[in-house]
């Protein structure tokens, strides 16, 4: 994953789909 991933936006990603937390 590009530092992208690390923007606000993905922590938004996380909270909508807790699976994502494992990435």
């Amino acid at each position: 994953m590009n530092a992208r991933a690390l923007m606000p936006d993905d922590l938004v990603i996380v909270e909508s789909d807790p699976e994502k937390i494992d990435t």
